[in-house]
């Protein structure tokens, strides 16, 4: 019977400091308190919306949407054009978080806005993942998810996929911790226009090298992703509503990949059907004032391959590119 126990407690002593690690680390932000290292994975709806409504004066005519994708977009290029923009584009956005902040900034703006530039990921329209609960979890921005409420509860499958999520992550922000490289990685927002402290970045020389943990993660993005979610759909097709109705031009582009992680994508996830279902959807759109561009990578609109901060994100280069692409055009 000791020698069973003893089994039992070697077994259950390394699970147990494996929680503990994945909870004091807390790299998905799932749990209430301080963690001991920030999360590796940040929302920044809370911080974009107060910035917008506190620092910004509310006297814009064009603001940028989106996912972290189109974070690097800068606002401040858009004032060769003759806008004043604010960067609103939130990590993670599906098509609810885009209703949301259009919703935001009609009810607050102090002028009505003339311009949208949308990015516009493919996840967006997933039709197997909740609401993301950092939306839900913003009180400026829940408030608009409408008499439907959120897009799906979540699932026992999701709340385990979230903890083996989380503790994947722990080691990732363990070591980035150590070595100092999260702290770099942190975004920093500038709270008048919402743009990256950073911007602009020098080109970096992006490898075709794979960077694992966005590799993990996209690919986990994917899971269960059998079609466009109609509910998205709705939200999607009630922002474009919104914008008509107010006499708001919406240019959109799908969002870049480094050619390295759409490669990937296309070999072990859904993603290129769901992508070839995302073009014939934007293209069967007719509302006033709305037209998108596909930049699914950088060679449909001119930009480079080396111009990444990492296998999903653009550097300031090709964002700028990415804008003149669609201002040009107009």
């Amino acid at each position: 019977m000791r020698s069973f126990l003893k089994l039992f407690a070697l077994f259950l002593l390394p699970l147990a400091v494996l929680l503990v690690l994945q909870y004091l680390l807390d790299p998905l932000d799932m749990y209430p308190g301080e963690q001991l290292a920030p999360s590796v994975v940040q929302s920044v709806r809370r911080e974009k919306a107060e910035g917008y409504l506190e620092h910004s004066g509310r006297d814009l005519d064009a603001v940028i949407l989106g996912s972290s994708r189109a974070m690097r977009l800068d606002p401040c290029r858009l004032t060769g054009y003759g806008y004043k923009a604010y960067n609103l584009a939130v990590h993670n956005a599906r098509a609810e978080d885009l209703y949301c902040l259009l919703r935001l900034v009609l009810e607050h703006n102090a002028r009505p806005l003339r311009l949208i530039v949308l990015g516009i990921d493919v996840e967006s329209f997933h039709n197997a993942k909740p609401t993301d609960r950092n939306l839900l979890g913003c009180p400026e921005l829940a408030r608009y998810m409408g008499e439907a409420g959120p897009i799906g509860e979540r699932s026992d499958e999701d709340l385990l996929r979230d903890l083996s999520t989380n503790l994947r992550l722990s080691f990732v922000s363990a070591y980035l911790s150590v070595t100092g490289e999260l702290e770099r990685r942190r975004v920093g927002l500038v709270p008048q226009n919402g743009n990256y402290t950073t911007t602009p970045l020098r080109p970096r020389n992006h490898s075709d090298r794979l960077d694992p943990s966005i590799v993990g993660m996209y690919r986990e993005r994917f899971v269960g992703f059998t079609g466009l979610s109609s509910d998205r759909i709705g939200y999607f097709e009630g922002f474009l509503g919104l914008a008509a109705e107010n006499g708001i031009r919406v240019l959109g582009f799908i969002t870049t990949l480094h050619p390295s992680l759409d490669r990937y994508l296309a070999r072990n996830t859904t993603y290129d059907e769901r992508l070839e279902e995302l073009r014939a959807y934007l293209d069967s759109l007719k509302y006033p004032n709305f037209t998108y561009r596909d930049f699914s990578l950088p060679e449909r609109f001119g930009g480079t391959d080396a111009d990444f901060g990492d296998s999903a994100h653009i550097g300031s280069v090709n964002a700028g590119l990415i804008l003149d692409r669609l201002l040009e055009e107009m």
